[in-house]
């Protein structure tokens, strides 16, 4: 999670700390597999000696198994969720997509306006949206069967640059909401981790 778009994603919390530094130690939770779904905590060491800890539920597309969709708590955001997708490169032809796109949560069209940041196997489109429309999302995703990106890329298979192909990535919802709740509650239960400045 870059911590410079968390800025603009929780925009009720200010950020005042550095850049993340390098490693990040990732465990488990325990109790939190439940169909499709899955959570682990993951702790991020700053440059200023700090460490942000983030509790991430997730699932694995069930048509591209290299594509994610997770639902971040950080209690240094007041557990607020941040909702992301992580496509790789090879789906969208080596571009990002746009920064508005649609979703499908059970045939219900949203709005999913996006921030956009290059990780090693993809991209990272995080919900670019306020705290209480991200509670929204998380409430269709825990009450949810399917979650459906429909998208347009350019087709590299052709000589024509502006052609291009229709595609979808579906996302299963079923233990969406028990693995959130035990992110959730790991974030609602953290004990924070001793400052020691460098």
């Amino acid at each position: 999670m870059n911590v410079l778009r968390l800025m603009l994603v929780v925009p009720s919390v200010w950020f005042a700390g550095s850049l993340l530094a390098e490693g990040a130690e990732q465990q488990t939770i325990k109790n939190s597999s439940f169909h499709d779904w899955s959570a682990y905590t993951q702790q991020h060491p700053l440059s200023d000696g700090s460490v942000l800890s983030e509790y991430v539920a997730l699932t694995y597309s069930g048509s591209k198994n290299s594509q994610r969709l997770e639902v971040a708590f950080i209690p240094r955001f007041e557990c607020t969720p941040v909702i992301s997708l992580i496509i790789s490169t090879f789906m969208t032809a080596g571009a990002p997509l746009p920064d508005d796109i649609t979703v499908q949560v059970d045939g219900q069209t949203s709005r999913f306006p996006i921030l956009v940041d290059e990780e090693t196997e993809g991209y990272r489109y995080t919900y670019n949206a306020s705290g209480k429309d991200q509670k929204i999302m998380l409430g269709m995703l825990d009450t949810g069967d399917l979650f459906k990106l429909n998208f347009k890329r350019a087709s590299i298979n052709t000589a024509n640059s502006d052609s291009q192909l229709e595609s979808t990535i579906t996302f299963s919802l079923l233990g969406s909401r028990k693995s959130t709740q035990a992110a959730l509650g790991h974030c609602l239960d953290h004990t924070p981790i001793p400052f020691e400045p460098n």
